[in-house]
């Protein structure tokens, strides 16, 4: 028996995990509740009738850490616990009557909850692991999402990958984007998926190793802006094709063997620094890597990362042999199928035509353009909206447009916030660099990931201009 210590605690004595792997840091014990339920609604209320009928089951796992007993295991029905025992704990208004019915309905006890205890984290986490993490090895019994496991892994440092790039790499998407979360969190989510087409994506030097710290483990606060936003894009475009089942682990034309995660990449660009070097390499030039320093930030956390001689995650693969590196002429925005099909259909060759131009045109050699040419796309795309009185001061400017047209199309309340901020920031560049004789962004490789962020409502718009010219048709 790996735990000899078992106490019994009164609910009000353990404490939820607030950094549990599934849900991720919460700010408080409520915040833990509430992010429990949302998880799986029904799971949480058929799990409130079992515990008030019956009893918690197996003992909980408790990580004694001076005064304070948090439980690193059981935290889903020890938040049933406080749900039964305290309203405060109600993640949900429409539970109330149903709680309150399981109350006189059983008598629960709250005061005798057995727990298996260890002061050893260290000896506890392995434990964790092994009955929700450990899928690879056989052990897991009881199993946490794809993303919640490898996070586990990741941050525990428990697992034996050494593929820790990877999560570093979703881990700082999940940051930058959070809209991506819903995705990752469910059941659909595959991170074998995930991790086969990442180790292609850094054996073609399509994402740049020089963003990671070894040290920390995670994307350097140091590391040059423009390498992490190409990252991010890309990452968030595989994501994208994940998400739409153009690439998985079902049997099929889509299987993510190794012919069809290698065909997945051939339109992809390498990262800027790679494409420096071979574009340096073919004109018989020496590759000066001083010219991504400049564009480094930091995440005002006043950390800074020791240089470090990252070893890329591509000599875990396989395959070990070179890639070619192979390389699109895109240089601009990434090519959506999707977009460029519907704009077909509208039929607005001025639309067309900018888009075009915005995946052709190099977002590092041509920022101000890039800029200039992203602002004329999203103005000329409000005014399609039904901004026709554009320029004029009686009218809002196509960021404040779109938030009202995302706020009547029931967009979710996060992805109207982060595309509206998203909106700002290119109407800002792009009316800057046009009029303020001081403006001169040094990249636009940002706008990659934001024309993947802002996909979804480019195409709604589209979408309801080709409704209303058909109606006119009529």
């Amino acid at each position: 028996m790996r735990f000899h210590d078992i106490r019994e605690f009164g609910v009000e004595d353990l404490l939820l995990d607030e950094g549990n792997y599934r849900f991720k840091k919460a700010a408080n014990q409520q915040e833990c509740v509430a992010k429990i339920y949302s998880g799986n609604t029904n799971y949480f209320k058929g799990l409130l009738k079992s515990i008030a009928e019956d009893d918690i089951g197996e003992p909980l796992l408790v990580y004694v850490k001076g005064k304070s007993n948090i439980v690193l295991d059981g935290n889903r029905r020890l938040a049933v616990l406080k749900v039964l025992l305290d309203d405060s704990y109600l993640p949900a208004e429409s539970l109330r009557d149903y709680v309150e019915k399981l109350r006189k309905l059983n008598v629960v006890d709250f005061s005798n909850i057995q727990a298996q205890v260890s002061s050893n984290k260290t000896l506890i986490m392995r434990t964790v692991y092994e009955r929700h993490a450990g899928g690879k090895t056989g052990k897991a019994r009881i199993a946490w999402n794809a993303y919640a496991s490898a996070r586990f892994g990741y941050f525990e440092e428990i697992g034996g990958s050494n593929e820790w790039h990877f999560i570093a790499l979703l881990t700082k998407t999940e940051e930058k984007h959070p809209n991506v979360t819903k995705y990752l969190d469910g059941n659909k989510f595959s991170y074998e998926t995930f991790r086969r087409l990442m180790r292609e994506a850094f054996k073609r030097e399509l994402i740049s190793p020089e963003i990671f710290s070894s040290r920390n483990k995670r994307v350097k606060t140091t590391a040059p802006k423009n390498l992490v936003a190409d990252a991010i894009a890309k990452t968030l475009k595989i994501l994208k094709a994940m998400k739409d089942r153009k690439i998985s682990l079902s049997r099929g034309e889509n299987f993510a063997d190794k012919d069809t995660v290698e065909r997945f990449f051939d339109n992809f660009s390498l990262s800027p620094d790679a494409q420096r070097a071979a574009d340096a390499k073919a004109a018989g030039e020496t590759h000066n890597e001083s010219d991504d320093t400049s564009n480094s930030t930091s995440d005002n956390d006043g950390n800074k990362d020791a240089d470090d001689n990252e070893a890329n995650p591509q000599n875990d693969t396989d395959d070990s042999s070179k890639s070619n590196g192979r390389s699109n002429n895109q240089n601009g925005i990434a090519k959506s199928e999707d977009v460029e099909t519907r704009l077909k259909t509208l039929g607005s060759k001025k639309l067309i035509g900018l888009y075009k131009s915005l995946e052709i045109v190099s977002l590092e050699r041509h920022p101000q353009l890039m800029y200039v040419g992203a602002w004329s796309f999203f103005e000329v795309l409000s005014k399609i909206a039904g901004n026709t009185k554009a320029h004029t001061t009686s009218t809002p400017d196509f960021p404040s447009f779109f938030r009202q047209k995302m706020k009547a199309w029931n967009f979710d309340a996060a992805d109207q916030s982060d595309w509206g901020n998203t909106l700002d920031i290119i109407s800002k560049y792009g009316n800057s660099t046009k009029h303020s004789k001081r403006s001169n962004p040094v990249t636009a490789i940002q706008l990659r990931s934001d024309f993947f962020e802002l996909e979804p409502l480019i195409l709604k718009v589209i979408d309801e201009a080709i409704s209303q010219t058909e109606k006119k048709k009529i």
